[in-house]
C-alpha cells in the first residue's frame, strides 16, 4: 500500500511539472508564397519535428495544444538558414515574420512578436 501511495505521488508530480498550452502562431513568409514549416522541438539531441504547416499565399499558421515549458524551433522546407528560430511560447499569441531572399532561397531575416518570454 505504501509503495502505491509513493508511485501516485510520483505520478501526480510528473504530470504537473509538465503543463500544456494552447500555441497560436500565426506567421507571415516575405519572398515566397507556397512551401512547408516546420515546428521543432529539442530532444537533447537533435532537432525533431513535432507539426507541419502549410505556406498558402505567404502566410501560414500553427494551432496545437503543446507541453510547457519548452523551447521550440521554427524552419522553412527547402530554403537554407544559418539563423536558428528560437520560440519560447506561453498562451499568448505569437506572430512571425520570415524573410526570404528569393535569388538564394536563404532566409535573411526574421522576427518574433508575443509571448511573455519571447519579448523581455
Amino acid at each position: 500500500m505504501k509503495k502505491l501511495l509513493l508511485f501516485a505521488i510520483f505520478l501526480f508530480i510528473v504530470f504537473n511539472s509538465y503543463s500544456q498550452t494552447h500555441l497560436v502562431i500565426n506567421g507571415k513568409v516575405d519572398g515566397k508564397t507556397e512551401g512547408i514549416v516546420y515546428l521543432l522541438t529539442w530532444n537533447g539531441e537533435k532537432p525533431v519535428k513535432i507539426d507541419s504547416a502549410k505556406v498558402i499565399g505567404g502566410v501560414f499558421n500553427f494551432n496545437k495544444s503543446v507541453p510547457l515549458p519548452a523551447v521550440y524551433l521554427m524552419s522553412l522546407a527547402a530554403v537554407k538558414s544559418r539563423l536558428p528560430i528560437f520560440l519560447f511560447p506561453d498562451e499568448t499569441p505569437m506572430k512571425v515574420n520570415l524573410q526570404i531572399d528569393p535569388v538564394n532561397r536563404k532566409l535573411s531575416d526574421f522576427s518574433v512578436t508575443g509571448g511573455k518570454v519571447q519579448t523581455a
